[in-house]
């Protein structure tokens, strides 16, 4: 979700997520995931490549992280 003006990460949709039958741990990853790269001092590529130290990511953190990788226009922050 975004807020503000100009726009700004907000937070997660996590009822949209439990309506499409996300699991508990897999939300609680996303929700790791987006503080990491939002709310940290560390820069994307850092707070990506922390990210990408774990060896327990879920599926979804993998793709987020590789749609964030793959963007050519970046990504709010």
């Amino acid at each position: 979700m975004v807020a503000g003006s100009p726009c700004s990460a907000y937070g997660l949709n996590l009822v949209g997520l439990r309506r499409r039958g996300f699991k508990r741990d897999t939300m609680r990853q996303i929700k790791e995931a987006y503080r990491l790269i939002f709310q940290s001092d560390l820069n994307v590529s850092q707070a990506l490549d922390r990210l990408t130290e774990r060896d327990d990511l879920t599926p979804e953190v993998e793709h987020m992280i590789a749609f964030i990788r793959s963007s050519e226009r970046g990504i709010t922050t």
